[in-house]
């Protein structure tokens, strides 16, 4: 197996590799190329906001620039992932819109949680990984 890896910098837009296997032997002269294609989906940033801990709140992650759907990872303060139903947070994954190709995936946060929290800030952070190639980068 040939793995191809892109460096960060140079993943702003989709883009098609040839991937060409020569022969080893020079009686041998077959080549093969193959077009692999690299998808570049992007998560929309969220500017930070202060929440009230009278009321259940909501995030919204949005990732653009998709054609199917991308497996959405939340963390909470500590940096873990956050499951549906774990610690009184519900997450729902949601699809892509086809008309706006935005994926967006919501973390609902439970009073209780937030008054648990007391008056720190507290940041909360989406990751996206493809479903599609599942060996991918979370970003």
């Amino acid at each position: 197996t040939t793995t191809l890896t892109v460096a960060k910098a140079q993943t702003t837009a989709d883009a098609n590799y040839n991937c060409v296997i020569a022969p080893a032997s020079p009686d041998d002269t077959r080549v093969i190329t193959t077009t692999v294609s690299l998808n570049v989906f992007r998560v929309d940033p969220v500017t930070p906001v202060k929440v009230t801990t009278t009321v259940d709140q909501t995030l919204t992650c949005k990732i653009g620039d998709l054609t199917t759907v991308v497996t959405v990872t939340w963390k909470d303060k500590d940096d873990n992932p956050i499951t549906s139903g774990q610690s009184e947070y519900t997450v729902v994954q949601g699809s892509v819109d086809p008309s706006t190709k935005i994926q967006e995936s919501i973390l609902t946060i439970t009073l209780n949680t937030l008054k648990s929290l007391g008056s720190r800030t507290v940041t909360y952070k989406c990751a996206a990984q493809s479903t599609q190639y599942p060996d991918s980068e979370n970003i």
